[in-house]
């Protein structure tokens, strides 16, 4: 229990304050996730905007996902008799973009993926600078979620994790631990600093959630380990590209019941990001 109140803790805490930087500046971010074989999985664009509002600058972050492609198999489990058989189909590719459906499985996805996208979510300053985004009720579409999905956490405010580092520029070599609520632990990244960026080491230190665990109207995720590797360029703070090699294990369970056979996933990131002034 002590282990979730400091997970629950440290989430709270986000990055405060825009650096100069930052202000008044809106980033187009496209992600990319590739089989370990290189062949594109999944391409996210989305807009993220930083400005200051008022007399007083508070800092306002808007986000929103304008696109979303993806290659999707479906795993399907069928019982005859005493056996069950376990199968995927050939799969099929979306784009939300394009919303024309050819058949139900795509048209299902279709459906869910456009609940995501052209929808901004707003972060807004508090009173102690820190950043407080919507609170999601439960069973609705999480856009911050979506955003960082198949990422690791390296920004203490998650959805800047593709956008801006969580350390000082001036660092050569730094140990920065973030606590992610989503992924239900730690992520412990060591930054060092190379010629026009960092390379970027980390791992995923799972906490067993119980309270997450014991609600029975979600599916619940768990992470045997998360592993991950590559490259980060910026300019000053701000990353222009991240290259990630990642290696996870986990497994999918609902009231009980595993639904993911908890087998190795492999696969790579690239992160892409375009700056411009709103001014």
């Amino acid at each position: 229990m002590n282990s979730i109140k400091i997970l629950i803790t440290l989430f709270i805490i986000s990055t405060s304050g825009f650096t100069q930087s930052l202000e008044n500046i809106s980033i187009i971010n496209e992600i990319k996730v590739l089989s370990s074989a290189n062949i594109l999985k999944e391409t996210r664009i989305s807009n993220v905007e930083f400005y200051t509002i008022g007399k007083n600058k508070k800092g306002d972050i808007k986000l929103t996902i304008n696109r979303i492609q993806k290659s999707v198999k479906f795993s399907h489990t069928e019982t005859l008799d005493q056996d069950t058989l376990r199968y995927e189909t050939a799969g099929v590719s979306v784009d939300t973009d394009s919303p024309v459906p050819t058949g139900e499985d795509d048209k299902n996805i279709l459906e869910n993926l456009t609940r995501f996208t052209n929808n901004s979510i707003y972060y807004k300053k508090d009173k102690n600078d820190n950043f407080k985004g919507p609170k999601i009720p439960g069973g609705s579409p999480n856009i911050e979620s979506m955003f960082i999905s198949k990422l690791p956490v390296l920004n203490k405010l998650p959805l800047l994790t593709s956008l801006v580092l969580n350390i000082s520029p001036n660092a050569s070599a730094i140990c920065d631990t973030v606590a992610s609520e989503e992924y239900s632990g730690f992520f412990i990244n060591n930054y060092k600093k190379v010629e026009g960026g960092y390379y970027i080491s980390g791992k995923l230190i799972p906490i067993n959630n119980q309270t997450k665990a014991d609600d029975n109207n979600f599916a619940v995720t768990t992470f045997e380990f998360f592993e991950y590797e590559g490259r980060i360029e910026t300019i000053n703070e701000k990353i222009n590209t991240l290259k990630l090699n990642v290696k996870s294990k986990s497994k999918v369970s609902f009231k009980g019941m595993d639904l993911g056979s908890g087998k190795v996933e492999e696969y790579n990131i690239i992160s892409t990001n375009k700056f411009t002034n709103n001014l």
